[in-house]
């Protein structure tokens, strides 16, 4: 297909399947790659409202790029058939993803397509190509020596996760539906849990604007539904917004004020699914910020004050203990029912959502080439 596309992204891609080719016959490779194909189902999924899982570590960088962290768990932003248009006219993040590294197109082969609870990773890829561009602007800049050292099965130590999201480009608002918001979240945890099999401490995950580019996503629902996800199978985060300044800053904020607060995996799941019964239009990812801010804070002031409440009780019955000769039938009874009010206060998040905002403060942070000698390989390669 790629021969019927006169193009210079169609010409970069065959250049860096060519390439792979001429390194693989003038070197063959050694070790393995292992594809798992890794579904969660019903017992397997969280329960994510209930979930008491803190929230992990994270940094946010507006420079970077997933495929150039070592030791991290990367994600391809996938199509539900594997590899999208890597063969055709796609060239966004997944099929640049393949097209530096060839061997992913293998899983095209034996990967019919992913079920919404299901991911497919990838340990052991190299490395063949280095690009430049994006989408229409993709070009081949080189040939890439992969010096990623070999675990103990022979394979590269990197492991890429491919997770689709759901199309929102025809209607954006329907990804706020509290049923959608979980689909997300299962299909996220089926590629960031760790294989059952994986020796040693879990790797962080390194990851970005996913689903946000043609299919429609909002890009800070989908920065807080990984970081659930993160939180929930005991893996820190790496996310990068490709140059997005407002948005690292946006994203290093509401992760301070989260962790501040002490919130859970569960208390961010739910801020998350009652967002969309909140309001019925105007929906989107920086009102959604701002609801999260006040919830969150109205629920820590009210929590607060029942604490103060509970103290001022235990201070009575100490009181009540030391002159109780002096207390009177009447004022024992009625600190009783004080205490039993007390005792009933709803700790659930879920029932400050619907309060008034109030006011919260946040503060904020500052925060190699390797070519052919021959005059064939050199004209083809040579640099557009």
């Amino acid at each position: 297909r790629l021969f019927s596309y006169d193009t210079p992204n169609s010409l970069a891609k065959l250049k860096c399947v060519i390439n792979y080719f001429r390194r693989i016959t003038v070197e063959p490779p050694v070790g393995c790659v292992t594809f798992t194909r890794q579904f969660m189902y019903g017992e397997l999924l969280p329960q994510w409202t209930f979930s008491s899982q803190p929230l992990p570590r994270l940094h946010v960088d507006s420079e970077g790029c997933i495929d150039r962290t070592q030791g991290f768990l990367q994600v391809d932003f996938a199509n539900k058939f594997l590899g999208g248009g890597v063969l055709g006219r796609g060239c966004t993040q997944e099929e640049i993803f393949f097209l530096l590294h060839p061997e992913l197109i293998l899983s095209r082969l034996f990967t019919h397509y992913l079920k919404n609870s299901e991911a497919l990773i990838i340990t052991g890829v190299e490395q063949f190509n280095i690009g430049r561009g994006y989408a229409s602007r993709f070009r081949w800049s080189g040939s890439y020596t992969d010096n990623t050292p070999l675990d103990p099965w022979r394979r590269r130590i990197c492991q890429v996760t491919a997770i689709d999201a759901v199309n929102y480009c025809n209607n954006p608002h329907q990804q706020y539906a509290p049923n959608l918001i979980r689909r997300e979240l299962n299909k996220a945890f089926a590629g960031y849990r760790p294989i059952d099999t994986s020796p040693g401490i879990a790797a962080a995950v390194a990851t970005g604007n996913w689903g946000c580019g043609v299919f429609g996503g909002d890009v800070r629902l989908k920065a807080l539904i990984q970081l659930a996800v993160c939180g929930q199978v005991g893996r820190d985060m790496a996310y990068f917004t490709f140059g997005n300044t407002q948005l690292r800053d946006e994203l290093f904020d509401i992760h301070t004020f989260l962790t501040d607060n002490k919130v859970t995996v569960g208390d961010l799941s739910q801020v998350l699914e009652h967002y969309h019964t909140s309001k019925k239009e105007d929906l989107d990812g920086t009102d959604l910020i701002h609801y999260m801010y006040h919830s969150i804070a109205a629920y820590k002031s009210d929590t607060d004050d029942d604490d103060d409440d509970h103290d001022d009780v235990r201070d009575v019955h100490m009181q009540q203990s030391e002159s109780k000769d002096m207390k009177t039938e009447k004022e024992e009874s009625k600190c009783k029912n004080d205490t039993e009010v007390i005792e009933k206060t709803s700790r659930n998040i879920s029932d400050y959502f619907l309060k008034k905002p109030s006011n919260t403060t946040i503060n904020r942070s500052n925060k190699g080439l390797r070519g052919d000698k021959g005059n064939f390989w050199k004209k083809l390669f040579k640099k557009q």
